[in-house]
């Protein structure tokens, strides 16, 4: 017990510092004493103090020479991709496995891919490769070890190939620039290859975008042809030798720049994978400096827009349907699909071009079968393989800060492994509750999120889950209890008679009575209307005044009597029912205008045919006028008391 006390409390405090290296080692003495017996806690503090702290750091090896080294820089588009092939000599005394590769501390952090082969007959695979955090140094630089494919024995040599890959290594100089100019930028490099061995030679070639070669730094031999800038070769460069290299060229290509995009991959059982993946956006080139001309773009965009984002291109996969791109206003129709095998090229067009620091947001989405990513494991059949692709397949050249990977699982899936093929920042599992979830359930969610992508990033990855195929049944039973249950409550609700009301002038008889009443007095009042009119024709015919007068006032009477009892009506109505009593009282405004137009129309036919009092002229515009007022009232008011009455 007492030596399995004094070898993990020194791990243990060392462990805590690297944690929290900020708080003294007094701190963590109460944690300790509740694991060890005082004793034991004291003679373990006294060995720390006598024995060094113990490190995981490997001692580098230098017996390895860099006999040979050929580097290529491939600056052709915003990213910085070096080919280094080298021929490495053992000229120790001792064998090793292990390759430590050197990358100034600048540099390390815009690193966003690294592969290293060996070669050898019959092996392509990339050597195993992690980055050593607690090799003593100053800081300059981050070290890295590559296990080789075998011991490296004294005296042998062998082959590696280094492929590196950073991003935001070129700075626009000038910064800003106006819409004609073009683009310049700035380089800074090393002009030796960066290494913990010695170099005997070392050549570089640095492949530009353009011809047009501002200016470069000179370390002799050098020279510059076209697009293509050589250095060296050098000989006998010391271990970690760095020579300032720079250079000033012109770079037109688009430095689309994805700040942040959240991928979501959405499996289902029945058939199908949704994809939709969240853009963020930028220019990381020069800014515009002053305003934008649409004018002149349109007149010529090659010259008025050459260091501009016109079309952004991605490559989707050959079965891909039903693709959409749009953003918070709606669908984006300047784009293009071109069917193609193996893979589709799909054009995106934003709304405007995008000019340095310019930004903008859309949406992607698609869907894929499931049978071209899902599959079974052979050994058992309840465990399913998804191989998918990390990220979307974007046209060479585009950088992604930050990606956030959200793949759903469907509903009852567990013991879920993930296989990335390089690290991933961060691995989280979360539960999301979609369409005929049980929200004590939900759908299993892996949450892959990774800063500094290139397309070298566009690689399968692959998801292990168990997953009872019978599950996927449940969603079919839950609607079909869902519809029986609802008919079935339809069913037994339309059997019961209930005492709903349909209209509480319906159910009270003293409302019934008074409806009829006043239903009676437009009948009549109808009815008036035609006697008066006939009365008025008897008496152009006959010209018999005192008949007339009788006979209309004896029709006036019964209008006002029949007023007085509808307004009678229609005050015991609204106590009792106010909507129809509010609805009958505009009706009965519409009879009164009515019988209102008809006197004025009788007039005017007594006074022209009778009296002789007006012209033809006057008298027939005048009737013509009245008789369309007359016959306009008539038929809203039959149409108001169908609606009403039904009659």
């Amino acid at each position: 017990y007492g030596v399995c006390s004094f070898s993990v409390l020194p791990r243990l405090l060392q462990r805590k510092r690297r944690t929290h290296p900020s708080l003294p080692t007094t701190v963590y003495i109460p944690m300790i004493t509740s694991l060890f017996p005082l004793s034991h806690l004291l003679l373990a503090i006294a060995l720390l103090v006598i024995i060094p702290p113990i490190t995981h750091s490997r001692e580098v090896y230098t017996g390895l020479v860099n006999k040979q080294v050929t580097r290529t820089i491939d600056l052709s588009s915003q990213l910085a991709r070096h080919t280094v092939e080298l021929n490495i000599e053992n000229a120790g005394t001792k064998s090793t496995q292990h390759l430590y590769l050197a990358i100034k501390t600048d540099f390390a952090q815009k690193l966003a891919h690294m592969k290293v082969t060996q070669s050898m007959s019959g092996s392509d695979k990339p050597l195993e490769t992690k980055r050593e955090d607690n090799h003593d140094n100053t800081k300059e630089y981050t070290l890295y070890r590559s296990l080789l494919l075998k011991p490296v024995e004294a005296g042998s040599t062998i082959d590696v190939v280094v492929e590196l890959v950073f991003t935001h290594t070129m700075t626009p100089f000038p910064s800003e620039i106006t819409q004609s100019e073009r683009q310049l930028v700035r380089y800074n490099d090393n002009h030796y290859w960066f290494s913990v061995y010695r170099t005997e030679s070392v050549k570089t070639k640095v492949k530009l975008s353009s011809s047009s070669v501002q200016s470069n730094s000179e370390l002799s031999p050098s020279s510059v042809k076209a697009d293509v800038v050589s250095y060296g070769p050098y000989k006998d460069v010391a271990p970690l030798s760095y020579s300032p290299l720079s250079l000033h060229f012109e770079n037109n290509k688009p430095f689309v720049t994805v700040k942040y995009v959240q991928r979501w991959v959405e499996v289902s059982h029945w058939g199908n994978v949704a994809v939709e993946e969240q853009y963020k956006v930028r220019h990381e080139g020069a800014k515009l400096k002053g305003s934008f001309s649409r004018y002149d773009f349109q007149i010529n965009a090659q010259a008025n827009g050459q260091a501009a984002v016109q079309i952004l291109r991605q490559f989707l996969p050959e079965t891909a349907t039903d693709v959409y791109y749009r953003d918070d206003i709606g669908n984006i129709s300047t784009s293009a699909l071109r069917p193609d095998s193996p893979k589709q090229t799909f054009d995106m067009r934003p709304r405007f071009p995008l000019f340095g620091d310019w930004k903008t947001e859309f949406t992607v989405g698609y869907n894929v079968p499931t049978s071209s990513f899902l599959a079974t494991q052979t050994d058992d059949s309840s465990r399913y393989v998804l191989t998918f692709p990390f990220m979307a397949d974007w046209e060479a050249g585009i950088a992604v800060d930050t990606q956030v990977l959200k793949v759903v699982l469907p509903e009852g899936a567990k013991d879920i492994s993930v296989n990335v093929p390089f690290d991933v920042d961060d691995t989280t599992f979360d539960r999301t509750v979609t369409y005929l979830d049980v929200i004590s359930v939900g759908r299993p969610v892996v949450i892959l999120t990774k800063h500094n992508l290139v397309n070298d990033h566009n690689v399968n990855f692959e998801i292990h889950y168990t997953f009872n195929s019978s599950s996927m049944f449940f969603e079919i039973f839950l609607l079909i209890g869902g519809f029986f249950t609802f008919f079935l409550t339809l069913i037994v609700i339309l059997r019961i008679e209930l005492p709903i009301e349909d209209s509480k002038r319906t159910d009270d008889a003293t409302v019934v009575k008074l409806l009829e009443a006043i239903s009676e007095s437009f009948t009549q009042r109808t009815e008036y209307h035609i006697r008066l009119s006939e009365a008025l024709d008897n008496y152009i015919k006959t010209s018999d005044e005192k008949a007339w007068d009788n006979e209309r006032k004896s029709l006036l009477l019964k209008f006002s009597e029949l007023k007085k009892k509808v307004a009678i009506a229609l005050n015991q109505l609204g106590t009792r029912d106010g909507e129809s009593a509010s609805k009958l009282t505009e009706i009965e405004k519409k009879q009164a205008e009515k019988e209102a137009i008809q006197a004025q129309l009788i007039d005017s036919i007594i006074k022209y045919k009778v009296k002789k009092q007006q012209s033809k002229g006057d008298h027939e515009a005048e009737r013509e006028e009245l008789t369309s007022k007359y016959e306009e009232k008539q038929d809203e008011l039959e149409e108001d008391l169908e609606d009403f009455f039904g009659i």
